[in-house]
């Protein structure tokens, strides 16, 4: 949603696109991504325009993003087929689906 920030919070001063071009819908790989420090937060209800970010569609709901705070610049691998028990990152669950294989398992150095 338009002036909020990854968190889906409405605060136009700490309003900022998210790192990268997130792939908007779910896929069979992870979105990785260099995201400099700041505050994050996975989209767990998959209805996100910005997905794997939160852009406040669960609002309403009792669905909660995953909050994350990078402290130091990062590559993360997000997971973006929404099957990965380490969420938010990816941890290759898509590969044991026969899914594309990509690369995977939480942040990167």
């Amino acid at each position: 949603m338009l002036g909020e920030n990854m968190l889906g919070d409405k605060d136009k001063k700490t309003s900022r696109l998210a790192p990268g071009d997130p792939p908007c819908r779910l896929q069979s790989g992870p979105f990785v991504v260099d995201c400099p420090p700041g505050k994050y937060a996975y989209c767990q209800c998959k209805h996100s325009s910005r997905y794997p970010y939160c852009d406040g569609s669960h609002l309403g709901s009792e669905i909660r993003p995953i909050k994350l705070i990078l402290e130091e610049a990062q590559r993360i691998a997000w997971c973006a087929c929404g099957k990965s028990k380490d969420k938010p990152f990816c941890d290759g669950s898509h590969s044991a689906r026969g899914e594309d294989s990509g690369s995977g398992s939480g942040p990167q150095p």
